[in-house]
């Protein structure tokens, strides 16, 4: 989504909290979405991806859990530079997200 967002431009995410928890990782649901001390994280069994922290300076991540997990993501500056070895296996954890969340 940062990929087509302006630089200024928000993300914004509403998810119920820990679905794959709750449904026990079948169908739809591999991995859960929620909010630790305010921070977004994607986890399931295997790991568990801090979204600001994998973002670093390219956005800012704001998550707040009144019931949902709501999340603003402000894109900072457009990704340059190479990559790392950590973000190429988180980027392969995200990008399998996309391809379950497709079926």
């Amino acid at each position: 989504m940062l990929k087509v967002v302006r630089v200024g431009g928000f993300v914004l995410l509403r998810h119920h909290p820990n679905e794959a928890e709750h449904g026990q990782y079948n169908g739809f649901h591999h991995y859960n979405f929620d909010s630790r001390d305010s921070r977004f994280v994607i986890w399931n069994k295997s790991m568990m991806v801090d979204v600001a922290d994998f973002l670093g300076a390219q956005a800012e991540v704001e998550c707040a859990k009144p019931g949902y997990v709501d999340v603003v993501i402000r894109k900072i500056r457009d990704e340059r530079g190479s990559p790392d070895p950590r973000r190429d296996r988180i980027r392969q954890y995200l990008q399998a997200f996309i391809e379950m969340s497709a079926l």
